[in-house]
């Protein structure tokens, strides 16, 4: 599953954009417990008058569900 975000907000003397892209997998084994991934990596950048930031953050998740 690959999902994109982009979320734009502005306020006075401030500008904040971010780009989220990610992606997730399953896998089903014996028809009762899913192993699931999922990794992320949000890009955003703010800008003011006097300065701008720009950050990069990653994340992932590794786990199991089990269906009885």
């Amino acid at each position: 599953d690959l999902s994109l975000r982009y979320y734009q907000e502005q306020r006075v003397n401030r500008e904040l954009t971010r780009l989220t892209p990610s992606l997730r997998v399953g896998y089903l084994w014996r028809d009762k417990i899913t192993f699931e991934f999922e990794a992320v990596l949000e890009k955003s950048e703010t800008k003011s008058n006097t300065q701008t930031e720009a950050t990069n953050l990653g994340f992932y998740t590794l786990g199991y569900r089990w269906d009885f």
